[in-house]
């Protein structure tokens, strides 16, 4: 059930126990983080003035400054595994004294403005929480980025956050309840219970460390004598990077708006509820809510949002939300509606605060990270999530000072004023950072060791030197040639001469449906930088409609076949039709977009480096067009065939069959899509138990290619026992197994940079030799053949020919039998013959014109 269920979401074996541990760990913390919180901020809200929350987030954010420091400083030096059991062991001990000295009675303790020992203890608790909130996020996101490469980070973070989103609500639905136990009289003993759990919720993420440790310890700490000597960066490398510069100027922004508005809902809820007891079921309600609301949103709405309208969008969706609430806010200030009309709106802008916050911009913030490299990536997180929200949080508990100073009667109107002010600021800062992301990857991949072919020659070009170096007839063979269509003669023979090509060349989109001819057309778009109509844009467009449907086609078909190892030719052969369609993709991409930024996006993504992979799709997405966007993205990422699947199938209806069904669906597609090679591969795969009556088998014993109808009749003999179709059809000299015979000569045809489809087209269009007779002299003498030597050798008087050369002289030889070698075996194909295939591929007429 386990197996079915990993094939089903596309996880591995590995990567489940992983996930799984994470998911607990996260569980655990939860239930800590969010018993502290909710009881902490209680009897902080109950025993406090409001006047007194600035000065608090001061000291919390200067110890939370200190605190993240020694931990990054740690961080260069000490071993991960060693570091995280040393986080949770401190934790667990600060919160065992507590723990005791909250309970502890009669401590006569006089300081500063305490006047007793219990609000000190209180207050503490207060301004030590964030701190320990941020460390423990910083240490498990370290263990995320050690157990998980960033493409299973997209994959993963959401399901290992639904841990701590499921418990945290559990924690705050669960508070009134446990409090509910205790009278008003023993307010503290719920207090203390509650405490507890939390003690021992964190204990149990320690033991899930532990294990971690023992399991993985290999893997959390590879890399790290490595780390200790690379430069990370410093304060001034951090100053003039403007984007790692914006990314923690937005942190920055962010968090002290969120520590504002929290300022003004612990202020009305204040004013609101009198005993700790009432704050602490509140925020047990709200928070309860709160994470309701933020797993809706991660499970069916944040990735998808991400997904589909990038970054950019993650940031802006929580400052245009805030922005909106936070003027109602005003308003019902200003015109002195009903408190609780006010009330209502401040819980609602602190409600969608958090919501919006959790489910769409810190996931869009990490994010931001994944374009630097690993090196810098794990300090600079630690600094923009750690250094900065602590920051943050003195920040705004000076702004909240600085404003009661001003106002107390109107606290809460110039608080809300101030937010507004600062989102302005939000704004340009997320403008920034999307337009200095773009910059960066460029930069990045600037820097990526790519070495482009500088010897590059255009495809038309290697044909027309072809054609020069050929005879007249040759010339006069490839235009009277009625197997090259005629687009394809107009290309090539007219680029530079007839007025009118650029036209005639575009209007071909619309009536050619060959690959071959698309290619040509695309190249010879791209090279002359031709300006296109709408029209063309659609035609376009269309093309490439079709071309996306037919990859969709080639994964669900590849899919469908993957379940037998006898099928592993035909899958080979499928898997490199992808790779023509992504190369086409790319002079598509060409043709819109310059073309020396796609060339380099092409490099990235075509090497074997997960890094570069990433930078060159977040640099194509931040620029190609909405309308095949998410289909563009799908294909050239690195996904597996079932995930692109999961993409691809919203746009494209294609299903899963079954073995007969998906034979039957290649050889009735459309006649250009799948290659002549596959569709024999595929009759080849027909099952004796096939349905022979209306099949598509049938249908391609008239084919008008013979190589097809050949292999169909052979395997119609094959599987109708009962003749009942093979007196009708057959004939004996026709049920001859070419692919039996294509598979033992294939590997001795050395033809270098094409396809097995073109090797086996060549095949087809002539006879291996492997008995040399007189016959066959005259016959080599009498017509211009070009020979594919697979064995033994050729002495000619102006060269020597070895097994896996061509043979093609321009100048008529008289041959005889003392110039072959005894062991000689060719395949002879007709020069005219070869003609279609030397139009079509650069790379075998290059080979031929070496070989004459």
């Amino acid at each position: 059930m386990q197996i079915n269920f990993l094939k089903k979401t596309d996880i591995t074996q590995d990567e489940f126990i992983k996930v799984s541990l994470m998911v607990l760990q996260s569980f655990f913390l939860g239930f800590f983080i969010y018993y502290y919180f909710s009881v902490i901020n209680g009897l902080f809200t109950a025993t406090f003035p409001i006047q007194k929350l600035p000065l608090a987030y001061i000291h919390s954010g200067l110890f939370g400054f200190l605190l993240t420091n020694i931990f990054i400083k740690l961080q260069k030096k000490i071993k991960l595994s060693y570091l995280q059991i040393g986080l949770y062991a401190t934790i667990i001990i600060y919160m065992l004294l507590y723990l005791w000295l909250f309970s502890s009675e009669n401590i006569d303790f006089h300081f500063y403005s305490f006047k007793s020992f219990k609000p000190f203890i209180i207050y503490v608790g207060f301004i030590l929480f964030f701190p320990i909130s941020t460390l423990l996020i910083l240490g498990i996101g370290n263990m995320m980025l050690k157990l998980f490469d960033l493409k299973q980070g997209k994959r993963f973070f959401p399901i290992i956050s639904s841990g701590e989103v499921l418990s945290s609500a559990l924690a705050f639905i669960s508070i009134p309840g446990i409090l509910s136990l205790f009278s008003e009289d023993d307010t503290e003993k719920g207090t203390i219970v509650i405490f507890s759990l939390a003690i021992i919720f964190l204990f149990a993420a320690g033991l899930m460390q532990l294990y971690f440790n023992f399991k993985y310890k290999t893997l959390i700490n590879q890399n790290t004598q490595k780390a200790k000597s690379n430069n990370t960066p410093s304060f001034k490398s951090i100053i003039k990077n403007k984007y790692y510069l914006n990314i923690i100027f937005l942190i920055l922004i962010s968090t002290v708006v969120f520590y504002i508005i929290n300022i003004t809902f612990l202020k009305e809820t204040k004013n609101e509820y009198k005993s700790s007891n009432e704050i602490i079921r509140f925020f047990g309600f709200f928070y309860f809510v709160y994470k309701l609301l933020e797993f809706v949103l991660k499970t069916f709405f944040s990735g998808k949002l991400l997904t589909n309208y990038g970054i950019k969008t993650g940031l802006f969706i929580l400052p245009i939300v805030i922005f909106i609430f936070t003027l109602l806010s005003i308003s019902s200030l200003v015109f002195e509606f009903d408190s609780e009309i006010t009330f209502l709106m401040i819980i609602l802008n602190m409600l969608f605060l958090l919501v919006l916050k959790r489910a769409f911009e810190d996931s869009a913030i990490k994010l931001l990270f994944q374009p630097m490299d690993s090196s810098s990536k794990l300090i600079l997180q630690s600094i923009g999530l750690g250094n900065t929200s602590q920051i943050s949080i003195i920040i705004s508990g000076l702004i909240i000072y600085v404003i009661s100073n001003i106002s107390e009667d109107n606290l809460l109107l110039y608080i809300l004023i101030s937010v507004l002010f600062l989102i302005t600021f939000w704004f340009l800062s997320i403008s920034k950072v999307v337009k200095y992301l773009n910059v960066y990857i460029k930069n990045s991949l600037k820097k990526i060791n790519i070495k482009f072919n500088n010897n590059y020659i255009e495809s038309t070009d290697i044909i027309k030197k072809h054609l020069s170096l050929a005879s007249k007839n040759s010339i006069l063979e490839f235009s009277k040639n009625f197997e090259i269509s005629l687009q394809h003669k107009a290309i090539l023979l007219c680029l530079s001469t007839h007025k009118n090509t650029s036209n005639f060349i575009i209007e071909q989109l619309n009536v050619t449906s060959s690959f071959e001819t698309r290619l040509f057309i695309f190249e010879y778009i791209s090279k002359n930088k031709i300006d296109l109509t709408n029209q063309h844009l659609q035609s376009i467009s269309s093309i490439m409609n079709d071309l996306f449907n037919y990859y969709s086609c080639i994964l669900f078909s590849t899919l469908d076949l993957n379940y037998d190892d006898k099928n592993n030719k035909l899958i080979e052969l499928l898997k490199y039709e992808l790779s023509i369609v992504e190369d086409l993709l790319f002079l598509y991409l060409e043709i819109l977009y310059p073309k020396d930024q796609i060339a380099l996006i092409k490099q990235a993504i075509k090497s074997d480096k997960l890094h570069e992979n990433i930078l060159a799709l977040e640099l194509l997405e931040s620029f190609i067009d909405d309308e095949y966007k998410a289909i563009i993205i799908t294909i050239l990422d690195n996904l597996s065939i079932k995930s692109k699947i999961d993409n691809l199938s919203i746009s494209f209806d294609h299903h899963r069959l079954k073995l007969n069904q998906r034979l039957n669906y290649i050889l009735n597609s459309p006649a250009y899509w799948f290659n002549d090679l596959i569709r024999i591969e595929t009759i080849d795969l027909i099952p004796t138990n096939y349905e022979i009556k209306n099949s598509a088998l049938l249908s391609h014993i008239f084919n008008s290619n013979k190589s097809i109808k050949r292999k169909a009749l052979h395997k119609l003999s094959l599987i109708d026992n009962n003749n009942s179709y093979s007196s009708n059809y057959l004939q004996e000299n026709k049920t001859k197994n070419i692919l039996a015979k294509f598979d033992l000569i294939k590997e001795n045809l050395n033809i270098q940079k094409v396809s097995e489809n073109f090797k086996f087209k060549l095949y087809s269009n002539g006879i291996v030799v492997n008995n040399l007779t007189s016959k066959e002299i005259e016959k080599l003498n009498n017509k211009r053949y070009v020979l594919f030597l697979l064995n033994g050798n050729i002495k000619l008087p102006f060269k020597n020919y070895n097994a896996g050369e061509i043979v093609n002289p321009i100048k008529p030889v008289l041959l005889d039998k003392s110039m072959f070698s005894k062991d000689i075996s060719y395949l002879r194909i007709l020069h005219q013959n070869l003609v279609p295939f030397i139009m079509s591929n650069p790379n075998f007429a290059e080979q031929i014109d070496l070989n004459q």
